[in-house]
């Protein structure tokens, strides 16, 4: 099969054609398809319409599928969260502010592979942001105060010591949080080199980052 790349933006994306992913992989692709995240940071790609053994295969080209302990799949595939929200759920969102997934754990995944079956005419997207661009943007000033140092990340929305009032009522009547773990802080570095193209990202988020290691909460903003 002939893998075409159309990008989406100047900065970020691309859409993949050509594929028949129902296929088996081969090699070639696997690296055709690991160079092309590479490059475009987010690949969209369309009417493949795999079962749950052929989504898991695609993202062991990406890497080892791991299971997130606060929202569990079914098995045979708890690496695979389902996110269901019907139009009369009384649940909030979940997931609606800028994160980077699970960036509070101490081997956070190397990204995420999203199987949208049924959406919204209209609301309801899931938005990209290409941290590597935010790097090359920033003053430098602010890349001195950042360069080598660590950042600290914890998972408000799951546990209970951080959880500001939005999420405590986007996740209530959910078992996903009130996870003492989830408050444990972990290090990660502020700025992140990419191992193939040695490119530079920011490495934190909203959701899951509060602060500098070594300042308080309100220095670090």
């Amino acid at each position: 099969m002939l893998m075409r790349i159309t990008p989406i933006t100047g900065t970020i994306g691309a859409e993949l054609s050509g594929l028949d992913l129902k296929q088996p992989i081969s090699e070639d692709l696997e690296q055709a398809l690991r160079a092309a995240l590479d490059t475009h940071l987010v690949l969209v790609i369309k009417d493949q319409f795999l079962d749950a053994a052929q989504h898991r295969l695609l993202s062991e080209v990406f890497g080892k599928p791991m299971v997130n302990p606060y929202a569990p799949g079914k098995a045979p595939h708890p690496e695979m969260t389902h996110v269901i929200k019907e139009a009369d759920d009384a649940a909030g969102v979940f997931g609606g502010g800028w994160h980077t997934d699970l960036s509070f754990f101490d081997q956070p995944p190397n990204g995420s592979v999203l199987c949208a079956l049924e959406v919204p005419p209209f609301g309801g997207d899931t938005l990209f942001s290409n941290q590597q661009a935010a790097w090359d943007g920033l003053a430098a000033p602010l890349r001195e105060i950042l360069n080598e140092r660590k950042l600290v990340h914890v998972g408000k929305p799951y546990g209970i010591k951080w959880a500001p009032p939005i999420e405590e009522q986007s996740m209530k009547g959910s078992s996903l949080r009130n996870d003492p773990d989830a408050d444990r802080e972990r290090f990660h570095p502020a700025v992140l080199t990419h191992p193939v193209t040695n490119r530079r990202a920011l490495y934190l988020n909203p959701t899951y980052t509060l602060r500098l290691d070594g300042m308080s909460e309100e220095e670090s903003r």
